[in-house]
């Protein structure tokens, strides 16, 4: 039994997350790398270094506090050598700027539940609980499948997001202590999927395919990307695994550049940046075409849920 795992933060109040009001425990590693993603700062499962020139104050601590020399300064700020930096965070404890960010760390069972357990009076009026997403939980399938037995044994509903992007062995355990499966398909083409995510789509379409058969809600996640899945052929093909795999809902996550500064802070290369996030009435033409094929679709991560009145 895994009793502690890196995650880069807990986020509470979500309702963006599976349904009520939900504490989101966010994993750190991913074996995709989606060139759009939001949150780069989770691809790997090393600690980062987050460095935001926009808070730095020039006060130069971080470089005499860097035992290795990996800090120096130009005229735009701190320049951090990540070939250097052994990202022992010394820099970032000495930043009370806030300027530098150590990404990652090590959390154990406990110390999530204590967390989660605090909410339980939102949980109960909203049907909310906890919900594991990332990043990505099955890279550390142990302790995910810890953390959500121990949810469930203490009364609390869960909610796993995941790319489906494992061994089965990894995944089945984890679906057993699953309440709401929200499962993310990029592109149903494996060879355009491996050219934008670095792995093609084959596991994680068997994965679905597997998990559509246990006794859980699956509910689909689309990001809809503009110039690579936002097409009506497409759209159309996602609705139809919907419906062939029993979903209860799909939610469409329109692209947005929230995640740009990320990128850059990080030291990332965002080959993204001047991809334009799709407009309104695009999006509301694609929740049409999902509609007319008789699917609950929401545009965002709120989902209806409406489903759920019935229990």
């Amino acid at each position: 039994m895994k009793k502690y795992g890196t995650i880069t933060e807990i986020q509470k109040y979500s309702v963006h997350d599976g349904p009520g009001i939900r504490t989101v425990v966010f994993f750190k590693g991913c074996p995709l790398a989606c060139q759009w993603c939001a949150n780069p700062e989770t691809h790997t499962a090393d600690k980062s270094v987050l460095y935001t020139p926009a808070q730095c104050i020039g006060c130069g601590r971080c470089r005499t506090v860097c035992q290795l020399g990996a800090i120096s300064y130009d005229p735009r700020g701190a320049v951090i050598d990540d070939s250097v930096c052994v990202l022992c965070g010394a820099c970032a404890e000495r930043c009370y700027a806030g300027a530098l960010k150590l990404l990652g760390r090590r959390a154990t069972v406990e110390e999530i539940m204590n967390v989660v357990m605090q909410d339980q009076v939102f949980y109960k009026h909203t049907g909310g609980g906890i919900t594991l997403s990332g990043g990505e939980a099955t890279q550390q399938a142990e302790f995910a499948e810890t953390l959500l037995r121990t949810s469930k044994e203490r009364g609390i509903t869960t909610a796993l997001e995941t790319c489906g992007y494992c061994s089965w062995a990894q995944f089945e355990p984890i679906l057993r202590h699953t309440d709401y499966l929200l499962y993310d398909l990029k592109h149903l083409d494996p060879e355009v999927h491996r050219r934008y995510t670095g792995v093609n789509n084959q596991l994680i379409l068997s994965n679905l395919a597997r998990a559509s058969r246990l006794p859980l809600d699956l509910i689909i996640r689309y990001p809809l990307i503009p110039g690579i899945n936002d097409n009506v052929d497409h759209v159309r093909r996602v609705g139809e695994m919907a419906i062939r795999t029993g979903a209860r809902e799909v939610h469409l996550l329109p692209f947005h550049q929230f995640g740009a500064s990320k990128w850059e802070n990080l030291r990332m290369k965002y080959t993204f940046k001047n991809v334009g996030e799709p407009g309104e009435q695009d999006v509301e033409a694609w929740r049409t075409q999902l509609t007319s094929m008789g699917l609950a679709v929401s545009i965002g991560g709120g989902g209806e849920y409406r489903w759920l009145h019935g229990r």
